[in-house]
């Protein structure tokens, strides 16, 4: 009796102990989880790229549960959709791009998890089939809308999930839906700076960029084509007799022609890269990165072609009986510690040539004596 009593301790001893070594390793995880959540927060507040925040969640969530994938999927306005993250086993096939969601979750899950009611999908299954199951789902917001759904897959595997696991992916969950409310704080920041340097750089009146964003720009590419020693070129460009416009034609006449003028130098120029700026009053400059002579002297020509085509009347010029132009282009390769403004010098001198010699021509730096 007193022996069947000791092996009754024992067996309980045993069992306390188990149970403790249990509760120790889970208490064990969920530290690491809490430090693999601290991870990704703080992975949100260091990235401003959402692709990356996601890519680095979804792979620390499969090495922290050792699945085969962690997927995060986001639905479309149909709620159709595609996965955009995922970390997956190598030579696992990847799900990318491809439709994960099965019909009966759409059909018997999608409403509730829309409204926010929250049931992970092996505890679905489970209460259905008493089975375990391969994976589980979490949906994830966007300001209160179901956006996506986190999915944590360990096909063709099966597992029970344990409640504190279920916590932890929502945890993520929710700081993942954080970093996509920043990540729409971020665009819109954006935008807004956009907008701003717009009416910074911008001229009102002829929408081509001001004289503040060419001495911006003309630094910048002039570095460029020191480091990189490429051509640049500089085309100046002032409106014949325009002061005489003004006073015969009116004010607002004399805007109307800045701004045909305008949109001839903008389309005569299609690169990203070439900048056309009003300079002051009316005359006009165009930056002209990795272009030689040529490309600028062809360019040149385009604008003059496509003003004679608008054929704005001006009876007070002495040249032609429609507003023209007279141009100074230069280009070089720039040296070292070579000045640009000698190099604007030289484009400005070419366009006072280009009025004495008798306005409305092209006159090159090289050619101005």
């Amino acid at each position: 009796m007193l022996q069947q009593e000791e092996d009754t301790d024992t067996i309980e001893l045993i069992s306390q102990l188990a149970n403790y070594q249990k509760q120790l390793r889970i208490l064990e995880q969920k530290i690491l989880g809490e430090r693999l959540v601290r991870e990704i927060t703080k992975q949100i507040h260091q990235s401003r790229s959402l692709d990356e925040i996601l890519h680095k969640a979804v792979a620390e969530l499969r090495d922290f549960f050792l699945v085969k994938r962690v997927i995060i999927y986001r639905f479309k306005a149909d709620w159709s959709g595609r996965a955009i993250a995922e970390s997956v086993e190598t030579n696992y096939c990847t799900l990318d791009n491809q439709d994960l969601i099965p019909s009966q979750f759409i059909s018997q899950y999608l409403d509730s998890y829309r409204q926010g009611k929250f049931l992970p999908h092996n505890s679905i299954i489970r209460q259905q089939t008493n089975k375990l199951v391969n994976h589980l789902i979490i949906p994830i917001s966007k300001e209160k809308e179901l956006w996506g759904i986190l999915v944590a897959d360990n096909f063709p595997e099966s597992r029970l999930w344990e409640a504190w696991e279920v916590e932890l992916l929502e945890d993520v969950s929710l700081h993942l839906s954080i970093a996509l409310t920043q990540n729409e704080l971020y665009r819109e920041l954006e935008i807004a700076n956009e907008e701003l340097q717009e009416l910074v750089f911008k001229d009102d009146l002829t929408q081509l960029y001001n004289r503040r964003y060419f001495d911006e720009v003309m630094i910048k590419e002039w570095k460029r084509a020191i480091r990189e020693k490429q051509p640049i070129s500089l085309i100046m460009c002032d409106v014949d007799y325009f002061k005489q416009y003004n006073d015969n034609y009116g004010h607002q006449a004399g805007d109307y022609c800045l701004q045909k003028v305008a949109q001839c130098l903008a389309l005569s120029c299609q690169r990203p890269t070439d900048a056309v700026c009003r300079y002051g009053g009316e005359e006009f400059v165009i930056v002209l990165p990795n272009t030689k002579y040529s490309g600028a002297i062809y360019i040149a020509g385009q604008i003059r072609s496509r003003l004679r085509q608008c054929k704005i009347p001006h009876e007070k010029s002495l040249v032609s009986q429609y507003v023209t132009l007279s141009f100074g282009v230069a280009s070089c390769i720039p040296q070292v510690n070579e000045d640009y403004n000698l190099f604007l010098e030289k484009a400005d001198n070419a366009l006072f040539t280009s009025k004495k010699q008798g306005r409305d021509r092209i006159i090159l730096a090289d050619d101005e004596n």
